[in-house]
């Protein structure tokens, strides 16, 4: 019987770095190209781990254009602002493959309703990433901290043991990753919390000292901030923790991320961030337009969220 493999559709940086443990951990793993792309896709993924100093190479790359049959399970890896135009490219053959699951990655709001929407009958699960990378020409520089993990959690079908099978293999390849209970409730508040300060930091192109002396642009990604929290609690499953945080006066809030930004010197983490954020760029002005229309239906305050949607896009 051929070996089932695990299929990686996107690969960009968290593709990429899944391939690899999946590989390292001794996994068959087929990496998925666009249909009718005319761009050759590479032999070879060069990675260069931070913490470690290690310099990885991951070879003999085995593409294809169709999912197989016998596919383990879709490592779902597409950009947010992407996940539309893979379903309309995909959803047909990944409809006519019932047995093979999707494991999605997507951090949108309403990433996971357009998934379930468009895979009816597909075995799901959501997954977030916990780790940061970059690319610096060819090399993807990575890291992850210490105590992050990349979390997935069921969402329809029978998927309790697959992804019991992927996190043991991503573990034992290099890249943490562990099983809880609700990923969209521990990640959609936090992220909703955090997605204008990304705006607000992309108005300044990505420069954090220049983010840190506009005390105007601060105090309203701050209230926009405060006000995506309470729409992100509204519409998700929330930790405890964010109703804490969510008393917390925005201006407290601008003062102490202006003063975090101010001493913060060049440093990898910082290089992966602005990296990793200048490349969503697009996608962070969908999750910001989602925030405002999720704020509109469940009647609450939206009106700083607008006006940074103003000054960042016009």
């Amino acid at each position: 019987m051929a070996i089932s493999p695990w299929l990686i559709a996107g690969p960009g940086a968290v593709g990429r770095l899944y391939a690899l443990a999946l590989r390292e951990a001794g996994e068959d793993v087929k990496l998925l190209y666009r249909k009718n792309s005319s761009k050759k896709p590479p032999s070879a993924f060069e990675f260069f781990e931070t913490s470690k100093k290690q310099k990885k190479t991951l070879s003999s790359l085995e593409w294809t254009n169709k999912i197989p049959e016998n596919a383990r399970a879709v490592l779902l890896c597409v950009r947010t602002d992407n996940l539309e135009d893979f379903l309309a490219e995909r959803r047909d053959e990944i409809l006519a493959n019932p047995k093979v699951p999707i494991v999605f990655f997507q951090p949108g709001f309403h990433d996971r309703e357009k998934i379930e929407k468009a895979l009816k009958g597909i075995s799901l699960a959501q997954g977030n990433p916990g780790l940061l990378a970059y690319f610096e020409g060819e090399v993807l520089r990575y890291w992850i901290p210490t105590g992050v993990a990349t979390v997935v959690s069921p969402v329809s079908g029978e998927t309790a043991a697959l992804l019991q099978e992927l996190t043991q293999k991503l573990t034992r390849g290099g890249v943490r990753a562990k099983v809880v209970r609700d990923v969209a409730g521990a990640f959609q508040a936090p992220f909703a919390l955090g997605m204008p300060l990304i705006a607000a930091w992309q108005e300044k192109d990505f420069d954090e000292k220049r983010l840190a002396k506009d005390g105007e642009l601060l105090r309203l990604a701050a209230a926009a901030g405060k006000e995506g929290l309470a729409v992100g609690r509204a519409i998700s499953n929330p930790p405890a923790w964010t109703a804490a945080l969510s008393l917390v006066p925005s201006f407290v809030l601008a003062r102490g991320v202006g003063f975090l930004l101010s001493i913060t010197g060049k440093n990898e983490m910082i290089s992966m961030w602005k990296t990793h954020a200048s490349k969503i760029r697009e996608q962070t002005r969908e999750m910001i337009g989602d925030l405002i229309r999720d704020g509109r239906a469940k009647g609450l305050p939206v009106g700083s969220l607008e006006k940074l949607q103003m000054r960042v896009w016009g």
